[in-house]
């Protein structure tokens, strides 16, 4: 009985994490029906008539071997094709619906390459600045009321520099009638836009001008005139009965896509190569070709596409209106998707290479062990997200709900007490492998994920435990480990009290788990280079003078040209009046690399990188010179005869210019740590070699 209390605490503990079962789920069938696809060919007739039309047989009749349609084409040769339907008509494209913070999050992966973690940081700062209305939104739409807001809205982007935008917008069409208002598909808060407040893009974060961007374009988009197409579609028939069919289409008028041109549909033509035609007509059929298909292989999941699994809970919906009326029944909510992945990752169940997230060892154990199929199964996780939506709504009585969460649970229990033995041994093994932390202490337990806190495995006899959060700082893993291992951790910034953040040491003496602050010295990023008395420390927005107090002026602002100067950085500018070179400055024409230097009288300038700079060694390949890139490492020649390059991060750890000094230098680096494994997800240490004759990379183990 104590195995499936074991059981069930695993089980409460996994649900605790923001419903991840079905999302690791997901994630694994993805992979295993990439494992399992077998490429599938087929192929349909296409004819080509006497007037240049290339009609094709309709899809169904497709067929895996080719002989049969090249006899059908061969007997059709010279005979005739006859027009049993010409349609001619219409069709509206209308703009893409108002953001959701769901859809913010998948434009950002996709057109920007930041995941959801990092895109609402920008967002909430958008949101509190005043930019932007409450961006925890699953909502598309806005309702009635809002419709002044957006006239006044629209007045003040006027001023702003999307006037061009707004100048194409139908400002006639800003009516309750306008299928952006309906009180019907909006919940407790409405669709993310824009505010009447300025936002003026000068040295803020580029990624954030970014994201602001989206909204309001999105938003006024969705105020222009939907665009036309004039589509003419024909259908015939052979002499055999078979059906063909044949489509154009004309972007008649541009509308919203003047401005939204990556919207454009592919396939449009200038001009009609269909003739209007009349039912009955008939052309010869001079030739015909076998058109090639094949089945499409899956691919790996990425972040964008886990966030449509958790909207639609796995169901396909294309209609975005379709979408709204699910609401409700997804997995988790607006508030909290962006933690899914993080989650996963962050207790080794899945790894991300190159934006493909796949299992671990680990997560494929726990998921494929896992008996309870309604826990992994969206539809069930969906259905419960729904009852809660709807007891929201006063559609079901708390009562109601309890009594079939009852329910569930004891069909659950019973399923974990019937149990094979070695599988729940296999479970409660992988479970404990990724709770662990470290070593505790006392020596006879171990540090294990808790909850919110930290807390040895050994417990009662040890009572040594560890908030996740102290004074509003979260405590990353790796000072966790350092304090057990080590009695103390290293700096940590961000503790915050009575409203003022400070640093400390996190110190374990006797059980106790107590601050230690540091001396001025520690914090020192080095001696005034103005008096020569005072120590600079760093004053949030700005590093200055401890001998302030006596007139020592000397201070140097924490970001400079939108970029904030790391700490490393800083001290190289004080004790050597230069830094190293930098990506990420902004200027007007983006983004740019300089090192910045300290000039005699105290003030700072840019130097830019020579060639010379960015020189780091020579071509293994070709005896070039090998350049530091802007996320990369390349020979001079590359793409000019030569092949080599060094991509910026390799196996999940970013590769130092000095690292790839010494690879070019001994072709070996010295030992790497933090290489993350693609397979299992784990982290390792190795050197890296250079295989010229495969052109790549190569981890060495060992000595």
């Amino acid at each position: 009985m104590s195995k499936i209390y074991r059981f069930i605490a695993i089980f409460l503990a996994f649900l605790h994490q923001n419903l991840q079962m079905c999302i690791l789920n997901e994630i694994r069938q993805r992979e295993l029906a990439i494992q399992n696809y077998k490429e599938q060919t087929y192929y349909n007739l296409k004819l080509l008539t006497e007037n240049g039309l290339s009609p094709v047989m309709k899809a169904e009749d497709q067929l895996i071997d080719p002989s049969p349609l090249q006899k059908l084409g061969d007997r059709l040769k010279d005979t005739s094709l006859v027009v049993t339907e010409f349609k001619e008509s219409t069709r509206k494209k209308k703009p893409k619906l108002l953001y959701n913070l769901t859809d913010i999050y998948k434009d950002a992966h996709a057109k920007l390459k930041v995941n959801a973690e990092t895109a609402k940081k920008h967002i909430q700062t958008l949101y509190e600045e005043g930019f932007i209305t409450y961006p925890r939104s699953s909502s598309r739409h806005l309702p009635t009321e809002q419709v002044e807001r957006v006239k006044e809205v629209m007045g003040a982007l006027e001023n702003s520099s999307y006037v061009s935008l707004v100048q194409q917008i139908d400002h006639s069409s800003i009516t309750k009638k306008h299928a952006t208002f309906n009180d019907e598909l909006v919940s407790s808060h409405f669709a993310i836009i824009p505010t009447t407040k300025c936002y003026v893009g000068t040295d803020r974060n580029p990624l954030e001008k970014q994201l602001y961007g989206m909204i309001v374009k999105r938003f006024m988009g969705n105020f222009m005139k939907p665009a036309i197409y004039l589509v003419r579609e024909v259908h015939f028939i052979d002499q055999e009965g078979n059906i063909y069919s044949t489509k154009e289409k004309i972007l008649q008028e541009k509308g919203f896509l003047s401005a939204f041109q990556e919207d454009i549909e592919e396939g449009s033509v200038e001009a009609f190569q269909i003739p209007v035609l009349q039912e009955g007509d008939s052309f010869r059929i001079v030739h015909y070709d076998l058109v090639e298909s094949r089945t499409k292989k899956p691919a790996f999941h990425t972040e964008s596409s886990i966030l449509t699994f958790m909207e639609t809970a796995g169901r396909k919906l294309d209609d975005e209106h379709l979408k709204e009326l699910m609401k409700g029944k997804r997995i988790g909510t607006v508030a909290t998707e962006e933690t899914f992945i993080p989650k996963l990752l962050e207790r080794s169940y899945i790894s991300i290479t190159n934006s493909q997230i796949r299992t671990t060892d680990i997560g494929r154990a726990f998921i494929d062990a896992f008996p309870v199929e309604e826990i992994k199964n969206p539809a069930y996780t969906a259905e419960m997200e729904g009852m809660i939506y709807m007891i929201e709504k006063k559609d079901m009585n708390y009562e109601e709900f309890v009594e079939k969460t009852n329910t569930f649970v004891k069909d659950t229990v019973e399923q974990l007490g019937a149990m094979d033995e070695k599988v729940s041994d296999d479970i409660i093994s992988t479970w404990n492998q990724q709770i662990e932390v470290c070593k505790c202490s006392c020596r006879k337990g171990k540090i294990l994920h808790k909850g919110n806190f930290y807390g040895c495995s050994n417990y009662p006899e040890c009572e040594v435990s560890l908030p996740k959060a102290i004074k509003g700082k979260a405590i990353p893993e790796a000072q966790v480990k350092k304090l057990f291992e080590n009695k103390k951790t290293d700096l940590i910034k961000g503790f915050k009290s009575n409203e003022k953040e400070f640093s400390a040491y996190l110190v374990l003496h006797e059980g106790q788990i107590k601050f230690q602050f540091p001396t001025q010295e520690e914090l020192s990023f080095g001696k005034c280079p103005k008096c020569k008395k005072g120590e600079i420390l760093h004053r949030n927005t700005f590093y200055g003078c401890t001998e302030h107090k006596n007139g020592c002026d000397f201070m140097l602002p924490a970001k400079i040209k939108g970029k904030a100067i790391p700490g490393t950085q800083m001290k190289k500018l004080i004790q050597y009046k230069t830094t190293d070179f930098m990506n990420g400055f902004q200027g007007e024409k983006g983004e740019f690399t300089a090192a910045i230097v300290m000039d005699e009288n105290f003030g700072l300038k840019f130097r830019f990188p020579t060639t010379e700079d960015r020189t780091i060694g020579k071509c293994p390949l070709c005896k070039g010179r090998v350049l530091i890139g802007k996320s990369n490492y390349l020979c001079e020649h590359y793409k000019k005869g030569c092949d080599f390059i060094i991509f910026g991060t390799f196996s999940g750890k970013n590769l130092s210019s000095n690292h790839v000094k010494k690879l070019l230098e001994k072709n070996v680096t010295d030992q790497i740590k933090g290489f993350i494994s693609n397979k299992s997800g784990k982290k390792f240490d190795a050197r890296l070699s250079y295989s010229v004759q495969e052109k790549r990379l190569k981890f060495l183990f060992g000595k």
